[in-house]
């Protein structure tokens, strides 16, 4: 019950500001992934982060050299509310033997206050 609550709060942060397509997107992934795996996220990872992010549609790419790029959103805790979302990116690149495509969803849940302030 009290993870729904958390939930439900995170939600009305995003929605408050749902003019932009990357929240909108990214609201979406994160409700998809609660209702389609309601035992996925424990609550204690609510509780205790101190920031979430969602990166609807990251993308994937290797032949032999890889790549991964997204864009997101990420909400702070600030004592029990949450934060308007912010716009973040994400990258990356790798070697070795790989080759194909994926596309997935990925949402961060950061712990420590240290690296919410660096990013």
């Amino acid at each position: 019950m009290k993870k729904l609550f958390i939930i439900v709060g995170l939600f009305c942060a995003i929605f408050a500001f749902a003019n932009e397509e990357r929240v909108l997107e990214a609201s979406n992934a994160l409700q998809l992934l609660v209702r389609n795996h309601k035992e996925a996220i424990p609550e204690a990872l609510f509780t205790k982060a101190q920031a979430v992010a969602v990166f609807p549609s990251v993308t994937r790419v290797g032949f032999f050299v890889g790549g991964m790029m997204g864009e997101g959103v990420m909400s702070v805790k600030s004592g029990s509310t949450w934060q308007t979302p912010l716009h973040v990116s994400l990258g990356g690149g790798s070697l070795g033997l790989q080759f194909g495509v994926e596309r997935s969803d990925i949402v961060l849940f950061i712990m420590n206050k240290d690296v919410v302030e660096a990013i």
